[in-house]
């Protein structure tokens, strides 16, 4: 199955995707978005922005909500500036 490419240009080959997806990727997708789009979802949606985005990121509030999120997604955690090199000799070449 054709599942695309990279950023860097490599396919996407290998792909496992949940039991319950039944190895179908539409199946997968489909499902994943009628749970998105869901009440539940919808009504609970403002905690999972106050963990990612707000208050419960780190520090004492972080750690009441166990947010594994890593360091990496949050602005000023790491020194980026390493990879940044990186990626520009990544489009040089």
């Amino acid at each position: 199955m054709n599942f695309g490419k990279k950023h860097t240009g490599e396919e996407v080959n290998e792909v496992e995707l949940p039991k319950w997806a039944k190895n179908d990727p539409y199946f997968f997708c489909q499902k994943s978005r009628e749970s998105l789009e869901s009440d539940h979802v919808s009504q609970n949606l403002h905690k999972w922005i106050d963990i990612i985005f707000g208050y419960k990121q780190k520090g004492p509030e972080g750690e009441k909500m166990l947010n594994c999120f890593p360091a990496i997604t949050y602005e000023d955690e790491i020194d980026t500036t390493e990879m940044d090199q990186m990626m520009m000799k990544s489009y040089e070449q």
